[in-house]
């Protein structure tokens, strides 16, 4: 009796391992087919650099035969604001906006490819000691710079394909 639920369990684990055999990312540098051949980056220089490091790295690829090359233009923001005091006027809470604009154009014909603005911002308490809160900031701007790359990725799919 325990062989045939050992043999059964079995059989179905193999048949669900085996069905994901074909799986693919969508956002890996093989589909994408893309290299950057000239950025640029306005505003905030560190966040422009780590968005553009980012991108970069998924751009890498050994294969050159078919490759699109792009220019970048990285225009990016931080603005940090109060979002909720107690009644003595103590910050409890900030909200952090990040405002990026990108640009993609064609590098060889100059044609733009699109131009899009993102807009991301989070929320963050204050923390007892200076040192947590600068590093709940930290954490909330990688958060944020995250979240404009995956849409960027979504952005630049549709608009290539």
């Amino acid at each position: 009796m325990k062989n045939k639920y050992f043999l059964i369990i079995s059989f179905t684990l193999i048949i669900f391992t085996s069905a994901c055999t074909g799986y693919k990312p969508i956002f890996n540098s093989s589909s994408l087919m893309l290299e950057i051949k000239n950025h640029t980056i306005e505003g905030d220089k560190k966040l422009g650099e780590r968005m553009y490091l980012k991108l970069s790295n998924l751009f890498k690829s050994k294969n050159e035969v078919g490759k699109k090359n792009i220019e970048l233009s990285i225009n990016i923001s931080k603005n940090k604001t109060s979002s909720a005091k107690d009644k003595a006027g103590k910050i409890l809470e900030y909200k952090i906006s990040l405002n990026t604009i990108i640009n993609v154009k064609n590098y060889d014909t100059g044609k733009k490819i699109f131009v899009k603005n993102f807009s991301n911002s989070l929320n963050y308490k204050v923390q007892s000691e200076y040192s947590k809160s600068i590093s709940a900031e930290n954490k909330i701007v990688d958060n944020l710079i995250n979240q404009t790359y995956q849409e960027f990725l979504i952005t630049l799919i549709k608009s290539i394909n």
